[in-house]
Order: structure tokens, then sequence, then C-alpha cells
């Protein structure tokens, strides 16, 4: 099965639930647009959500490019080596 992506941007005080569960006979309840919201964070000009209990998040590289960039040194390039 292949999965396609849907234009848009949809937000969670208008998510479209019933064009969804029409579509893709999905339902997707008001608690799970709760949990989505919850784990949301803005990083920079961008977007990523918490993954863990502990406040590990996912996000794009590009996003704390400049912040690890500032956090380096000659010992240690976190940007090109990672942690």
């Amino acid at each position: 099965m292949m999965a396609h992506a849907d234009e848009g941007m949809w937000l969670y005080n208008h998510f479209p639930k019933a064009a969804i569960k029409q579509k893709y006979g999905i339902e997707i309840s008001d608690d799970f647009l709760t949990t989505m919201q919850r784990t949301s964070v803005r990083v920079g000009a961008g977007s990523g959500a918490f993954v863990s209990d502990s406040g590990l998040v996912l996000t794009n590289q590009h996003l704390v490019s400049a912040w690890l960039s500032g956090q380096s040194s000659r010992a240690h390039d976190y940007l090109n080596d990672g942690f």
C-alpha cells in the first residue's frame, strides 16, 4: 500500500475529522488531537515534537544547526560529529 501526503495545514482547533474519516476510514479522537497539541514545540522558525517523557525533541537538523555550531569546540564538533 502506498501513502500520499495531503496538502495543507491542519490546525488542531479546525482539524477535518469528518473528511479524514470519510476519505481514509480513520477516526481521529479529541484526546488524540489534544495529545498531539501538547507534544508540539516551536524550534526556531520551525516545529518539532516531544518524543520522550525526559524531554527528547524530534525536529529537523537545519532548525538546530546554528545552535549546535555555537556549542561546538575544536575538541568536539557537534554539528559534524554528533553527540
